[in-house]
C-alpha cells in the first residue's frame, strides 16, 4: 500500500480502508510472535532442566538482558553466582543470532 505524497492536493480521499490495513497488521503481528525473543522465553525451561523450570520463569528479553523471576533467595543466589555465564553460554549457543549480555534473576514467582 503507498503511501499519500505529503502535498497532495487531489479531489479522492485519502483515508485507508481497514480490510486493506489488517492483513499487513495481521502479517506483522505473526512474524512478531515468532521471533527469535520470543522462541528465547519459551524455551528457557529446556535450557534449564525440567527440576529448575519449575522455580523459574523467563519473564522478559529487552535490550539484550533476559529478566526471569525465581521463586526463593536461595536458587537466586545459586544462579546468580554459579550458574549465570554456562546459562549465557548455552543461550548463545542455541540462538547465536540474538545478542545475548546478561541474565537478571528477581525473586518473585
Amino acid at each position: 500500500m503507498k503511501r499519500t505524497p505529503r502535498y497532495y492536493d487531489g479531489n479522492l480521499p485519502t483515508g485507508k480502508k481497514l480490510k486493506d490495513l489488517s492483513s499487513n497488521i495481521l502479517f506483522e503481528l505473526k512474524a512478531n510472535s515468532q521471533s527469535k525473543t520470543f522462541l528465547l522465553l519459551r524455551e528457557w525451561p529446556e535450557i534449564v532442566g525440567r527440576k529448575i523450570s519449575l522455580y523459574t520463569k523467563a519473564e522478559s528479553f529487552v535490550g539484550g538482558v533476559l529478566t526471569v523471576h525465581v521463586k526463593n533467595s536461595t536458587l537466586l543466589s545459586l544462579l546468580a553466582e554459579h550458574e549465570k555465564y554456562t546459562l549465557i553460554k548455552k543461550l548463545k549457543q542455541k540462538f547465536p543470532e540474538i545478542t545475548i549480555k546478561d541474565i537478571y534473576f528477581k525473586i518473585g514467582y
